[in-house]
């Protein structure tokens, strides 16, 4: 799907809050309503507009423990790797999961209320499973930055060529 400024300017202004209403990201990019609204669908539709959520505070929550796991494999089956995506997928735990090249096959971005609890889950995922040959937790000190938001502006994705 093509996108023109309008559309640009309308992913930049949801990103930011995405309970903004459609007046008010009409009269931002120089749309009524109806057009605006009838945009968003269309980038909703296309699947360029993947999903609204909100973000909710992990330490808010009773999840004090953040780790950076790297998952090295015993071997690379596609059914191994079908069966682990899943198995990330499902475990309410892993917050991102990333099928990577380099040295580790995934990397996950688990949450835990403490580090017992992340034992546990180290146990059922890693260390019970045969394909899992090796992991690495990175616990994080501090989360610097951990934004979804896809960086829309040409200038800003062109600044480093």
């Amino acid at each position: 799907m093509e996108l023109d400024d309008i559309d640009l300017a309308l992913l930049a202004q949801l990103q930011m809050d995405a309970l903004v209403p459609a007046r008010v990201l009409g009269d931002a990019v120089g749309l009524s309503t109806a057009a605006a609204q009838r945009r968003i669908n269309r980038l909703r539709a296309s699947g360029v507009l993947v999903e609204t959520s909100a973000v909710v505070s992990p330490a808010a929550v009773g999840l004090d423990v953040s780790c950076v796991v790297e998952v090295r494999l015993e071997r690379d089956g596609a059914d191994v790797v079908d069966r682990l995506r899943q198995r990330f997928v499902d475990e309410p735990s892993v917050q991102q999961c990333y099928y990577v090249t380099g040295g580790a096959d995934f990397v996950l971005i688990v949450l835990c209320e403490d580090f017992v609890a992340y034992e546990a889950l180290t146990k059922t995922l890693f260390l019970d499973d045969p394909d899992v040959r090796s992991f690495t937790t990175m616990v994080v000190l501090d989360a610097v930055t951990t934004t979804r938001r896809v960086p829309l502006d040409p200038e800003h994705r062109h600044r480093h060529e």
